[in-house]
């Protein structure tokens, strides 16, 4: 189905490993790190005879994206059914038809009436979530001081959260982080402070989930904070090489033993 995994930073630029002397940080920004696989599954109605049945199929492409005005990065979990392209058009004012809406006062509301009625819509032409209808979405929101992580389900109900995991590869993704960041040993001298160690965490543990999931492929990572979004994913993919093949395959196999 999918991989996806999101974090809150609280103290982005901290250093990673602080000493007694360290200077005190003035302003630790806030930052939301999203990380994904690009594999999309859609079912496509085909009409035969007495009927209409469903034709699974798999396609590649980036399942998280920024409104126009790049104040919202948005990941979405389940299948890419028409209805969520539906809403993918509206968030990003692309379709003609319909009148763009703003998302970020559902947030507010802390419900989204628009998804509730696509999978609404869904559910009713008879398409289950296994046959990837419905979906739901993760959304970080920014301004110029903060950076806030919702989980907007199926319902439409958004929720403020600290972390998010979904999708058949998230359980995977979820376990690897938690290795990961669980001992320094694992981060890389590079990663000089918190959203560096946390995008080589996040980076590492989508890799992870994709070896193990059959329904994931592909590594795509975001970072969000108060002042841009940032494809960070070519960034990461450099530093892998920088840190040198065995080294990255010694820890790839310490996470297989670890998480058995």
């Amino acid at each position: 189905m999918t991989t996806h995994i999101a974090r809150k930073i609280a103290n982005a630029y901290l250093p990673l490993v602080r000493k007694a002397d360290s200077p005190k940080i003035e302003n630790p920004t806030q930052a939301a790190i999203f990380g994904a696989d690009f594999q999309l599954s859609r079912d496509i109605p085909v009409e035969v005879p007495g009927g209409i049945v469903y034709d699974h199929q798999k396609s590649f492409d980036r399942k998280t994206f920024s409104d126009p005005e790049e104040t919202m990065l948005i990941g979405v979990a389940g299948s890419i059914s028409s209805y969520f392209l539906q809403f993918a058009k509206q968030i990003q004012g692309e379709d003609g038809g319909l009148k763009k809406f703003d998302f970020a006062k559902d947030l507010k509301k802390g419900h989204s009436p628009t998804v509730q009625s696509l999978n609404l819509s869904a559910m009713s032409q008879g398409i289950h979530y296994n046959t990837g209808g419905l979906f739901n979405l993760t959304v970080a929101h920014r301004d110029c001081e903060n950076v806030r992580l919702y989980a907007v389900g199926e319902n439409g109900v958004v929720a403020p959260m600290d972390t998010v995991v979904a999708g058949s590869g998230g359980p995977h993704a979820q376990q690897a982080y938690e290795v990961l960041t669980s001992d320094t040993e694992f981060i890389p001298s590079y990663c000089s402070n918190v959203l560096a160690g946390e995008l080589f965490a996040i980076y590492n543990a989508v890799r992870f989930a994709t070896s193990k999931d059959r329904g994931s492929l592909g590594i795509d990572v975001h970072v969000i904070t108060p002042d841009k979004i940032t494809n960070v994913t070519d960034a990461l993919s450099e530093k892998k090489q920088a840190f040198g093949l065995k080294e990255f395959k010694r820890t790839i196999r310490k996470l297989d033993d670890l998480v058995k």
